[in-house]
């Protein structure tokens, strides 16, 4: 399936590249091709629910994030971008009780944080046609689809919990490790309002429709015999498919013909659910993500 990707990515670029070879401005030798790159940060709450802690954890990620691409737009014309991503960071609970269940099936109490290193990366395609309108053809509009990747690793910190006892708290966690990976077919609209020669406003708004998700964890159920050393244990299992949402609002100002910069603030709800519950913590997370991109642009 990541060959289905980048093949995908690859064919958009050569025929975008031909249709921009064909489309240059005889007045700046400009075209409609750009590649971008640049970096930012991101905010991202992950409310996690069905599981065997209560109440409901929810744990912040505050991450640095990097990304890169290559877009074709031209007025009525083929609408094309393709990008890739990453961002890492750190996550926290902050310091709460809860209640949960030990291998046993025995309520018990600790007291802690979820602390842990997240990363996440993604890739994708959109694809569609773009028409311009106005009395000066200052609007743009293009409704597009395409395929995408996406996954996230969560490392949780060693010590994270511990156990309320009658003879004094110990230690119950010595951390462990959850990802989920998934497929998904954005479909949405693009829109643009070139306000003049400098600054141009645009807006993505897509539903994205997942598919193959798939969900990996490892955590502490217990000790060995000899009551000090961690005994881990992991299971996988498939995720449900899933409608998530995202916009995004890139601020373009045009710093010459060919040169730019760009302001991308953008909001992303995205939910990861377990199609069966164990007594790992296989549940539903849900994503609640805001950032912003600054990057710079090049036409050709």
């Amino acid at each position: 399936m990541r060959w289905l990707l980048a093949s995908f990515i690859v064919l958009g670029l050569g025929v975008s590249s031909s249709y921009a070879a064909y489309s240059k401005n005889s007045n700046t030798d400009v075209g409609s091709a750009r590649v971008f790159g640049g970096g930012g940060s991101a905010w991202m709450q992950d409310k996690i629910k069905d599981t065997q802690f209560s109440p409901d954890p929810k744990v912040d990620s505050w991450m640095w994030a990097v990304r890169t691409g290559y877009e074709y737009m031209n007025a009525n014309d083929i609408f094309f971008r393709a990008e890739g991503f990453w961002r890492g960071g750190k996550a926290e609970s902050g310091d709460k009780a809860f209640s949960t269940f030990d291998v046993n099936g025995s309520t018990i109490n600790v007291k802690g944080q979820f602390d842990a290193y997240v990363h996440n990366y993604g890739a994708n395609g959109r694809v569609g046609y773009m028409w311009d309108f106005g009395q000066e053809q200052q609007f743009a509009f293009a409704p597009y689809t395409g395929i995408g990747y996406y996954g996230q690793r969560a490392s949780f910190k060693e010590g994270s919990f511990t156990k309320e006892d009658a003879d004094g708290d110990f230690l119950a966690s010595e951390g462990g490790q959850w990802q989920a990976r998934s497929w998904y077919v954005p479909v949405g609209v693009y829109l643009q309002y070139v306000m003049n020669e400098k600054l141009c406003v645009g807006l993505f708004a897509e539903a994205q429709f997942s598919f193959g998700n798939y969900i990996w964890e490892k955590f502490q159920t217990g000790t060995e015999p000899d009551g000090t050393t961690p005994k881990f244990a992991e299971a996988s299992s498939n995720g449900k498919n899933e409608v998530n949402w995202r916009a995004e609002l890139p601020i373009t100002w045009q710093l010459t013909y060919r040169w730019d910069l760009q302001l991308s603030p953008y909001y992303q709800y995205s939910t990861v659910t377990s199609k069966k519950a164990d007594n790992l913590g296989f549940g539903k997370n849900t994503f609640s993500d805001a950032g912003v991109f600054f990057e710079l642009g090049v036409k050709f």
